[in-house]
């Protein structure tokens, strides 16, 4: 039977969370600063960028695919000899529960919607005549090119990871027992789920992650221009919020590849323990100490005259 509940509750939670982000985020939009527009722009895009940030960990994803050995119950006293043991095999049991679906699409929606409610909640232009834009803006004109090709390359990376483990196989997961006039002694292998039944997951989200990044891009770029900025912090800004939207992005498609690597890291049970170093993990930590120091430039307090650069640094 259907669990309504089971359904309602966690969309009621996502509804008021993003709520609470939405009114959060128009406050800081809103509100006015002693420091003026741009540090009031300033501040709104850190805090989108801050709250992506921490939303986008994958780290409860990290066993996704792997079946945890069976229990067998304890004699509780020294017997006779005897030998006892179980198994779950990938096809005899349901593989969803061992995926940690949840865990693997949070932080893929919560990026996307975090960036997308932040666009959202710019003040609304109060000029009675509205500043047609002299140019069309495209979202190649406010990304880095660098930037740009680093975050496609991690796509690609986490891409060819998540292929390579959809043809790898199953393993089940055992348990033996033996218990002697003097101990009981045991050993466990840990198994995992067909390579496929974990790419499938992993793929949707990348690809969810891909498109929903381009839609958000598309948002900054042909967002309205704010009132209270010039026309050269309007851009600077549009720019900076590309650059964090990009930078969180690849973290999190780095973090996919890196769940489908741990899971390849799986061996067999009873032919050599689980891998200690994941090549996909230390690609995973490049990426995202790269993303770290990879700052946006910083937009100016003041308003600058017209076709005036503005000046880069950290922010």
């Amino acid at each position: 039977m259907f669990n309504l509940m089971g359904f309602v509750w966690p969309v009621l939670w996502i509804s008021l969370g993003a709520l609470v982000l939405y009114l959060w985020l128009r406050f800081v939009a809103w509100s006015p600063s002693a420091k003026g527009a741009a540090a009031a722009a300033a501040s709104h895009s850190l805090w989108v960028g801050m709250l992506a940030w921490l939303l986008s960990g994958l780290q409860g994803a990290a066993q996704a695919g792997r079946i945890p050995p069976p229990v067998l119950p304890s004699k509780g006293y020294p017997g006779n000899e005897v030998d006892a043991s179980a198994a779950l095999a990938p096809e005899s049991v349901a593989p969803v529960q061992f995926l940690h679906l949840e865990a693997i699409f949070f932080p893929v929606m919560a990026v996307l919607a975090v960036h997308a409610i932040g666009q959202l909640t710019w003040p609304a232009p109060t000029s009675p005549r509205r500043q047609a834009a002299l140019e069309p803006r495209h979202i190649k004109d406010f990304v880095e090119p660098a930037l740009a090709i680093v975050v496609a390359a991690v796509f690609v990376l986490s891409a060819a990871f998540i292929v390579w483990i959809a043809f790898l196989p199953g393993y089940t997961a055992t348990t033996t027992r033996t218990v002697t006039a003097v101990a009981e002694s045991r050993s466990s292998f840990d198994g995992r789920v067909t390579g496929w039944q974990l790419a499938l997951p992993l793929g949707i989200a990348l690809l969810v992650l891909a498109a929903g990044t381009l839609l958000v891009m598309w948002l900054v770029a042909r967002r309205r221009e704010l009132d209270s900025l010039a026309p050269a912090q309007n851009r600077a800004l549009r720019r900076i919020c590309m650059n964090r939207l990009l930078r969180v992005s690849a973290t999190v498609a780095s973090g996919l590849g890196a769940v489908a690597g741990y899971y390849a890291g799986i061996r067999e049970p009873g032919t050599a323990l689980d891998a200690v170093v994941y090549p996909a993990g230390i690609v995973n930590m490049a990426v995202l100490i790269a993303m770290l120091v990879w700052k946006p430039q910083q937009l100016v307090p003041t308003a600058p005259r017209r076709g005036t650069v503005v000046a880069a640094g950290p922010s």
